[in-house]
């Protein structure tokens, strides 16, 4: 396929994880506890990752009548505006975040710290879990300064796995 169909065809050109150039659709999918596919919804493949969250969720809470929901998603999902969101509809979020550049330099200071880290005994892996504020939005568009958790982990086995990668 060369090109889209026409306006309405979901197949556009976007970004791809296996960097395709033909055009493309997007899919959200939403899983249960045991990995089981609960709903899914289908963009045009123009749509950032960033933005399928919010319409999936209203969808997903509607559907099956839920309450609160914890979402658990990769750094796509990751934005202030769908974290705005989760929080004002009540609801929980678990975002990985990459820990370098700009974004990731917040954490630097707990991450070179070495108190406060766990480890197992044949040190493997290790984690390290604080509080930090952060300027979130209200439901009225106001600032407001937010609690939140964060976990810092460390694998010895996707440390070398990243050194292999950059080599």
């Amino acid at each position: 396929i060369d090109f889209p169909d026409g306006e309405d065809d979901l197949r556009k050109k976007g970004v791809s994880k296996e960097h395709r150039t033909d055009p493309i659709a997007a899919m959200g999918l939403f899983m249960d506890g045991n990995g089981l596919p609960v709903s899914m919804s289908i963009f045009p493949g123009n749509t950032s990752d960033s933005l399928t969250l919010q319409p999936t969720m209203k969808d997903v809470k509607e559907s099956y009548g839920l309450g609160r929901l914890i979402v658990v998603a990769d750094k796509g999902l990751n934005s202030p505006k769908n974290i705005d969101t989760i929080v004002n509809n009540g609801d929980g979020f678990v975002f990985s975040q990459i820990l370098k550049g700009k974004k990731g330099q917040r954490y630097h200071k707990n991450l070179f710290d070495e108190n406060g880290w766990t480890s197992n005994p044949d040190g493997t892996y290790r984690y390290k879990m604080f509080e930090e504020e952060y300027e979130g939005t209200d439901k009225n568009g106001k600032k407001e300064i937010w609690i939140r958790k964060v976990l810092l982990y460390w694998s010895k086995a996707e440390a070398n796995m990243a050194r292999r990668k950059r080599e």
